[in-house]
């Protein structure tokens, strides 16, 4: 891959993902960027307020320009004198201000100051009052631009005749201190001879106190000047930038999940709808969510952990049943999320090292971190007890830590591969406290805190949904596989006898021939649209932010290698948050190895990433690289909300398709579709995988697809344009509609176009020319 093409390639992926160009995203970048600067600066003393306000006003240019191209449209379909009188305001407003700045700092004289102020004030009438001019254009027959040039003339003729007084000045000044010199090298002179005729003794020695220079002048002041230091603060600046970083994403998150006030990501459906349910059936355990659809009402089960669907359904029922209620609901674990993890760095010096900002705004602009925290996934709930679990054991909490460890198992299955390293540092942290019974006794109560958690789900599982608790089942096989192995051993049968054995009961008989699409010795797929086999979803859901921090900070404790272990054994060692957070993130890889979903890597974050933004910090110029890192935080939050919004919007384009669907429903009534959250909006229903043969779909002819279409009671085909993409040769992302695929249905004849925009194109499916073609594949 030649370099071109690759940076076609990350430049597409950019106005993609971001939806805009890649100027405009620069644009941002950099007025964000000097908008930090510039706070910093401000904060430091470091610059004038005045020069500052024209920083931020240059800043907030830039931003609306990237935010809004219609100022700039505006501006270019003004007229040529328009775009001039605005230069001259500007041009006019920057003359007074520097005028009257350099008369309140640098003493500017008077006759100066007054030649300034009167040009400005000039310029600035002439650019709001052009009708002054025409005057001057009576008189000379000039137009405004010219008349315009003609006073900047003027003005440039005042300022060389200034010049020239100020030089004349200067040249007579020359020509006193050339004379004063002269006389005092005739003094020097005269003294020294006064000397001479001393020392042969013909002077006397009173003749030297007459003094050589001239009367000594009276001094006004010091006569060096000492730097005026600047005034301390009482408090860091972390101190202020945490609870504003903190404050500014959760209402961001808020207010985007309030002003989008319906469920549309994902399997948030599913969760919001068992919530609701559950409102209904209070106090009793729900895991059935019945959902209101646009062809009738269909149930899905969710056989998991339940704890954040009754708690929020209590909330929703005391709140009389609000959307809004729920989504502060959600906000606030985003809230605990970040405050805990802003806790956490704090409790290791972060505050005096900036660590702390660092962390902060990796963690406020993680985009899995926004898109999970605005719809209703338990990922980041879960994440903030353990995380708040973790902070409250490294301070020595252990039962309060106890108790939020068990809240994660409850709203979260995951939560269990954080329970042995939890586990591992309380006694590691207390075996040093008391005796050995008094370590072994708090391990024994908070095992049994949590274990009533995994109990209570486990119990709600089996009474209310017949389903088993993916811990428990594992737990219960680990002592059945022990005991076997305790026992002694039983004669095996032979591999001919086990096979038979299978033969005689039915239970392993394969068919020979299946002319069915049924799904018999198919893989069980299902998309996941965080499948880190996808390449570019490690920045999709990771960002670029967080790669960026792991590499400063490994180039940080690189620079100061003996730094990395300090704090020893204690809680302030990185070891230990190193060794959670890897213990979490290899076990999900292990356990997620054919469908690596990013949300479920999210707990595991955080630990992994604070050693290194205490690394980051002990890089030279740590405020100027915050800075930046502040600015790119700010940017990749923004896009990643933008992005969260549309998601969580239904599209006029998708609403336009909607409606065509009502008025010309498809026959038979079942559209081929990716479903996403808008699924439900639809008249008729769905169908995507088609019974888990959705690859060999793709890899058909059109004709093996319209019989597939057929066999499912499909009358459509719904693509959504901006799910066109290319799948490599495994069709790894199952999400998309291929390229080939949407290019062989345009160029069918067979396949008639009835509806299209620029979001959604729909196709006819051609009718089976006889009824047995319909019905050659067994249901």
């Amino acid at each position: 891959m030649s370099l071109s093409h690759l940076v076609d390639q990350v430049l597409f992926f950019i106005s993609q993902w971001a939806g805009t160009t890649t100027p405009r995203v620069a644009a941002a970048f950099i007025g964000l960027l000097g908008l930090m600067l510039l706070v910093t600066a401000l904060w430091d003393r470091r610059i004038r307020p005045v020069l500052g306000v024209f920083a931020l006003l240059a800043c907030i240019v830039l931003i609306g320009m990237a935010l809004d191209t219609r100022v700039l449209h505006a501006l270019a379909a003004t007229d040529f004198l328009v775009r001039v009188r605005i230069l001259m305001g500007l041009v006019s407003l920057a003359v007074l201000v520097v005028t009257v700045e350099s008369i309140r700092r640098s003493h500017l004289q008077e006759r100066y100051a007054l030649l300034w102020v009167a040009t400005g004030l000039l310029i600035l009438v002439t650019a709001f009052f052009p009708q002054i001019l025409d005057l001057l254009g009576f008189l000379f027959g000039t137009r405004y631009a010219t008349s315009v040039v003609g006073i900047l003339f003027v003005f440039l003729l005042l300022i060389a005749f200034h010049f020239s007084i100020a030089l004349s000045t200067y040249q007579r000044k020359q020509t006193r201190i050339a004379q004063r010199c002269a006389m005092l090298e005739a003094r020097v002179a005269a003294l020294a001879g006064q000397v001479a005729r001393l020392e042969t003794g013909e002077a006397k020695p009173q003749a030297l106190k007459q003094p050589i220079f001239g009367p000594e002048p009276k001094s006004c002041g010091p006569r060096e000047t000492e730097p005026v230091p600047r005034p301390t603060r009482h408090f860091r600046g972390t101190q202020v930038a945490a609870p504003l970083i903190i404050s500014c994403s959760v209402l961001a998150v808020l207010l985007v999940g309030l002003f989008t006030s319906q469920v549309m990501i994902g399997d948030e459906v599913t969760h919001f709808f068992m919530l609701v349910t559950q409102s209904k059936l209070l106090p009793e355990p729900n895991f059935h969510a019945y959902i209101s659809t646009g062809w009738g009402e269909y149930s899905r089960v969710y056989p998991h952990a339940f704890w954040w669907h009754y708690f929020g359904a209590v909330i929703y029922k005391l709140f009389g049943g609000s959307f809004a209620a729920v989504q502060w609901y959600q906000a606030a674990f985003w809230a605990q999320f970040l405050t805990a993890g802003y806790l956490l760095a704090r409790s290791r010096g972060g505050v005096k090292s900036r660590s702390a900002i660092l962390y902060l705004l990796v963690l406020a602009s993680l985009p899995m971190g926004l898109i999970f925290s605005v719809a209703f996934y338990q990922d980041v709930p879960m994440a903030a007890q353990v995380l708040t679990a973790f902070f409250l054991l490294s301070r020595g909490r252990w039962v309060w830590a106890s108790a939020f460890m068990a809240l994660a198992v409850g709203l979260k299955v995951t939560a269990v591969l954080f329970i042995p390293p939890f586990l591992f540092l309380l006694w590691y942290w207390q075996k040093d406290s008391g005796s050995i019974l008094k370590t072994f006794g708090k391990i024994l109560l908070c095992s049994l805190m949590i274990s009533l958690a995994v109990w209570n789900t486990s119990w709600a599982l089996g009474k209310y949904a017949k389903a088993d608790y993916y811990p428990v089942t594992q737990v219960q096989r680990l002592v059945k596989n022990v005991g076997n192995w305790l026992k002694p051993q039983e004669i095996k049968q032979t591999p001919a006898q086990s096979i038979e054995s299978h033969r005689k009961d039915g239970s392993s008989r394969q068919t020979v021939q299946d002319p069915g699409f049924t799904k018999k010795n198919k893989e069980v797929i299902a998309n996941h649209p965080g499948d880190l086999r996808i390449p570019k979803n490690f920045v999709v859901y990771g960002g670029g932010l967080i790669w960026l921090t792991l590499a400063l900070g490994a180039v940080g404790y690189a620079r100061q290698r003996k730094d990395f272990s300090s704090g020893g054994k204690n809680s302030q060692s990185p070891w230990w948050l190193l060794g959670v957070g890897v213990w979490y993130l290899a076990l999900t890889a292990v356990l997620l190895r054919t469908a690596p979903d990013a949300r479920f890597f999210l707990p595991g974050i955080p630990f992994v990433l604070l050693p290194f933004c205490e690394g980051g910090v002990r890089l030279p110029r740590p405020r100027l690289l915050l800075s930046f890192l502040a600015a790119l935080a700010v940017l990749q939050g923004g896009l990643v909300l933008s992005k969260t919004y549309d998601l969580r919007r239904l599209a006029p384009e998708i609403q336009q398709a909607i409606q065509y669907l009502e008025t010309h429903p498809p026959e038979p009534r079942r559209i081929f579709m990716y479903p996403e959250g808008n699924y439900r909006l639809f008249p008729v229903q769905h169908e995507w995988y088609m019974n888990y043969w959705l690859r060999d779909f793709w890899r058909g002819d059109n004709d093996a697809r319209i019989a597939m279409l057929h066999h499912f009671g499909v009358g459509a085909v719904v693509i959504k344009k901006h799910l066109i993409a290319d799948v490599d040769a495994a069709i790894t992302d199952l999400g998309v509609y291929p390229t080939g695929f949407v290019r062989d249905l345009r160029k069918d004849a067979r396949f008639v176009k009835v509806f299209e925009n620029d979001g959604v194109v729909v196709f006819s499916v051609p009718k089976p020319e006889t009824e047995s073609s319909v019905s050659q594949y067994p249901p």
